[in-house]
Protein backbone atom coordinates (compact mmCIF):
# COMPACT_ATOMS: atom_id res chain seq x y z
CA UNK A 1 0.00 0.00 0.00
CA UNK A 2 1.37 3.32 -0.95
CA UNK A 3 -1.07 5.45 0.06
CA UNK A 4 -0.39 9.22 1.15
CA UNK A 5 -0.36 10.28 4.72
CA UNK A 6 -2.81 12.68 3.95
CA UNK A 7 -5.35 9.52 2.58
CA UNK A 8 -4.60 7.74 5.33
CA UNK A 9 -8.07 6.21 6.58
CA UNK A 10 -8.88 6.56 10.78
CA UNK A 11 -8.60 3.19 12.60
CA UNK A 12 -9.68 2.28 16.20
CA UNK A 13 -6.87 2.18 18.74
CA UNK A 14 -5.17 -1.12 17.95
CA UNK A 15 -2.33 -3.79 18.99
CA UNK A 16 -0.07 -1.54 16.99
CA UNK A 17 -0.70 1.64 18.75
CA UNK A 18 -1.07 0.17 22.03
CA UNK A 19 2.73 -0.74 21.38
CA UNK A 20 3.98 2.88 20.13
CA UNK A 21 2.53 3.96 23.16
CA UNK A 22 4.07 1.69 25.70
CA UNK A 23 7.28 2.63 23.61
CA UNK A 24 7.00 6.52 24.53
CA UNK A 25 6.02 5.55 27.78
CA UNK A 26 9.18 3.73 28.27
CA UNK A 27 11.11 6.47 26.63
CA UNK A 28 9.29 8.88 29.21
CA UNK A 29 10.69 7.14 32.03
CA UNK A 30 13.77 6.93 30.81
CA UNK A 31 14.33 10.86 30.37
CA UNK A 32 12.32 12.38 33.12
CA UNK A 33 14.33 10.91 35.79
CA UNK A 34 17.44 12.06 34.03
CA UNK A 35 15.59 15.48 33.78
CA UNK A 36 15.05 15.40 37.45
CA UNK A 37 18.51 14.52 38.75
CA UNK A 38 20.44 17.30 36.16
CA UNK A 39 18.08 20.27 37.13
CA UNK A 40 19.36 20.49 39.97
CA UNK A 41 22.99 20.69 39.02
CA UNK A 42 21.62 23.32 35.97
CA UNK A 43 19.85 25.60 38.60
CA UNK A 44 23.35 25.62 40.38
CA UNK A 45 24.41 27.81 38.08
CA UNK A 46 22.27 30.94 38.83
CA UNK A 47 22.28 30.54 42.20
CA UNK A 48 24.71 32.78 44.90
CA UNK A 49 26.89 31.14 47.48
CA UNK A 50 25.51 30.92 50.65
CA UNK A 51 27.41 28.78 53.32
CA UNK A 52 24.24 27.70 55.05
CA UNK A 53 24.33 25.35 58.49
CA UNK A 54 23.73 26.84 61.71
CA UNK A 55 25.33 30.21 61.50
CA UNK A 56 24.19 31.22 57.73
CA UNK A 57 23.58 33.01 55.36
CA UNK A 58 20.84 30.59 54.09
CA UNK A 59 19.52 30.50 50.95
CA UNK A 60 16.05 28.98 49.93
CA UNK A 61 15.31 27.60 47.03
CA UNK A 62 11.71 26.53 45.41
CA UNK A 63 10.09 23.82 47.10
CA UNK A 64 9.95 20.67 45.44
CA UNK A 65 6.70 20.81 43.93
CA UNK A 66 8.24 23.21 41.11
CA UNK A 67 10.93 20.83 40.41
CA UNK A 68 8.25 18.22 38.61
CA UNK A 69 6.74 20.89 37.24
CA UNK A 70 10.51 21.70 35.60
CA UNK A 71 10.78 18.02 34.93
CA UNK A 72 7.44 17.84 33.09
CA UNK A 73 8.08 20.64 30.64
CA UNK A 74 11.93 19.48 29.67
CA UNK A 75 10.33 16.40 29.06
CA UNK A 76 7.53 17.31 27.38
CA UNK A 77 9.59 19.88 24.89
CA UNK A 78 12.38 17.39 24.04
CA UNK A 79 9.80 13.95 23.84
CA UNK A 80 8.81 15.03 20.07
CA UNK A 81 12.49 15.55 19.09
CA UNK A 82 13.73 12.40 20.95
CA UNK A 83 11.12 10.09 19.12
CA UNK A 84 11.42 11.41 15.75
CA UNK A 85 13.07 8.46 14.43
CA UNK A 86 10.76 5.91 15.89
CA UNK A 87 7.68 8.86 14.13
CA UNK A 88 9.51 7.74 10.82
CA UNK A 89 9.46 4.10 10.92
CA UNK A 90 5.69 4.62 12.28
CA UNK A 91 4.34 6.41 9.69
CA UNK A 92 6.08 4.28 6.98
CA UNK A 93 4.13 1.79 9.17
CA UNK A 94 1.10 3.35 8.60
CA UNK A 95 1.21 4.05 5.07
CA UNK A 96 1.63 0.24 4.56
CA UNK A 97 -1.77 -0.49 6.71
CA UNK A 98 -3.60 2.49 4.67
CA UNK A 99 -4.57 3.61 8.08
CA UNK A 100 -3.67 5.65 10.94
CA UNK A 101 -5.10 5.76 14.63
CA UNK A 102 -6.83 9.56 15.02
CA UNK A 103 -8.52 9.68 18.36
CA UNK A 104 -10.21 13.29 17.27
CA UNK A 105 -11.05 12.76 13.87
CA UNK A 106 -14.38 14.67 12.77
CA UNK A 107 -14.39 16.02 16.27
CA UNK A 108 -13.54 19.80 16.55
CA UNK A 109 -14.73 21.13 19.30
CA UNK A 110 -12.73 18.21 21.34
CA UNK A 111 -9.49 18.73 19.80
CA UNK A 112 -9.81 22.44 20.66
CA UNK A 113 -10.82 21.40 24.35
CA UNK A 114 -7.24 19.26 24.48
CA UNK A 115 -4.90 21.94 22.31
CA UNK A 116 -6.23 24.62 25.31
CA UNK A 117 -5.53 22.62 28.21
CA UNK A 118 -2.80 21.07 26.68
CA UNK A 119 -1.59 25.15 25.91
CA UNK A 120 -2.25 25.64 29.48
CA UNK A 121 -0.36 22.92 31.00
CA UNK A 122 2.78 24.22 28.96
CA UNK A 123 2.33 27.72 30.22
CA UNK A 124 2.06 26.39 33.58
CA UNK A 125 4.87 24.07 33.87
CA UNK A 126 7.05 26.54 31.85
CA UNK A 127 6.72 29.02 33.97
CA UNK A 128 7.77 26.47 36.92
CA UNK A 129 10.74 25.45 34.93
CA UNK A 130 12.00 29.53 35.12
CA UNK A 131 10.71 30.01 38.86
CA UNK A 132 13.02 26.33 39.43
CA UNK A 133 16.16 28.47 37.91
CA UNK A 134 15.39 31.67 38.45
CA UNK A 135 13.91 32.17 42.04
CA UNK A 136 15.39 31.93 45.38
CA UNK A 137 15.67 33.90 49.10
CA UNK A 138 18.57 34.64 50.43
CA UNK A 139 18.40 35.14 54.60
CA UNK A 140 21.44 37.54 55.78
CA UNK A 141 22.75 39.46 58.44
CA UNK A 142 21.18 42.86 57.14
CA UNK A 143 18.24 41.50 55.11
CA UNK A 144 15.97 39.29 53.19
CA UNK A 145 16.65 38.84 49.18
CA UNK A 146 13.80 37.91 47.32
CA UNK A 147 15.17 36.83 43.87
CA UNK A 148 12.29 36.53 41.33
CA UNK A 149 12.71 35.72 37.28
CA UNK A 150 11.75 39.33 36.51
CA UNK A 151 13.26 41.51 39.76
CA UNK A 152 15.05 41.64 42.95
CA UNK A 153 13.53 42.19 46.31
CA UNK A 154 15.20 43.44 49.32
CA UNK A 155 13.30 43.23 52.53
CA UNK A 156 14.75 44.78 55.70
CA UNK A 157 13.77 42.92 59.23
CA UNK A 158 11.88 46.31 60.23
CA UNK A 159 9.32 45.60 56.99
CA UNK A 160 8.17 42.32 58.62
CA UNK A 161 4.38 42.46 59.97
CA UNK A 162 4.18 38.90 61.22
CA UNK A 163 6.06 35.72 61.91
CA UNK A 164 3.45 33.00 61.66
CA UNK A 165 4.04 29.44 61.87
CA UNK A 166 2.47 25.64 61.96
CA UNK A 167 4.25 24.16 64.32
CA UNK A 168 5.56 20.24 63.96
CA UNK A 169 3.07 18.10 64.22
CA UNK A 170 0.11 20.21 63.71
CA UNK A 171 -1.94 20.95 60.88
CA UNK A 172 -3.50 23.80 59.35
CA UNK A 173 -6.86 22.26 57.30
CA UNK A 174 -7.44 26.35 56.25
CA UNK A 175 -4.06 26.12 54.34
CA UNK A 176 -3.94 22.27 53.54
CA UNK A 177 -0.78 22.58 55.15
CA UNK A 178 1.51 20.22 57.54
CA UNK A 179 3.81 21.83 60.05
CA UNK A 180 6.53 22.77 60.65
CA UNK A 181 5.64 25.28 58.00
CA UNK A 182 6.71 29.52 58.65
CA UNK A 183 5.48 32.50 56.82
CA UNK A 184 7.24 35.73 57.15
CA UNK A 185 4.82 38.54 56.53
CA UNK A 186 5.97 41.61 55.38
CA UNK A 187 4.07 45.20 55.30
CA UNK A 188 4.14 45.08 51.39
CA UNK A 189 2.00 42.38 51.50
CA UNK A 190 4.15 39.92 50.70
CA UNK A 191 4.64 36.32 52.17
CA UNK A 192 7.66 34.05 52.26
CA UNK A 193 6.90 30.47 53.28
CA UNK A 194 9.70 28.04 55.02
CA UNK A 195 8.97 24.82 55.26
CA UNK A 196 11.22 21.33 54.79
CA UNK A 197 9.58 21.43 51.30
CA UNK A 198 12.42 24.03 50.11
CA UNK A 199 14.74 21.90 48.37
CA UNK A 200 18.04 21.15 50.15
CA UNK A 201 16.66 22.80 53.22
CA UNK A 202 17.52 20.56 56.68
CA UNK A 203 15.86 20.68 59.78
CA UNK A 204 18.58 22.22 61.70
CA UNK A 205 18.87 24.84 59.20
CA UNK A 206 15.21 25.82 59.10
CA UNK A 207 15.13 26.25 62.74
CA UNK A 208 18.31 27.84 62.79
CA UNK A 209 17.34 30.30 59.98
CA UNK A 210 13.82 30.92 61.78
CA UNK A 211 15.35 31.78 64.76
CA UNK A 212 17.66 33.84 62.93
CA UNK A 213 14.74 35.80 61.42
CA UNK A 214 12.95 36.49 64.76
CA UNK A 215 15.92 37.45 66.67
CA UNK A 216 16.92 39.70 64.02
CA UNK A 217 13.04 41.35 63.47
CA UNK A 218 12.64 41.60 67.13
CA UNK A 219 9.22 39.36 66.72
CA UNK A 220 8.06 36.05 67.83
CA UNK A 221 6.60 33.02 65.82
CA UNK A 222 2.97 33.20 66.27
CA UNK A 223 0.71 29.58 65.74
CA UNK A 224 -1.72 29.89 62.65
CA UNK A 225 -4.82 30.51 64.09
CA UNK A 226 -6.53 27.05 63.29
CA UNK A 227 -3.26 24.97 64.05
CA UNK A 228 -4.27 22.05 65.43
CA UNK A 229 -2.32 18.40 66.54
CA UNK A 230 -2.67 16.18 63.83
Amino acid sequence: MTASKSKLKPRRLGNADYKRGLIVLAVLAIIAPLYWLGLPSLQAKFLPEAPGGESGPWLVRPITAVRYGAMAIMAAATMPFIIRPLRKVWDQEDKEMGSKYKPLHKRPWEFAAVAIKATALFVVYGAALVFYLFSWTLIEPDGIKQRLPWTTLNHSYDAIASLKTIPDGERSESLIQNGPWYSVRLTSGRTIPLSPANEGTTPEELQAMTQFIAKQSGQDWEKWEDSQRR
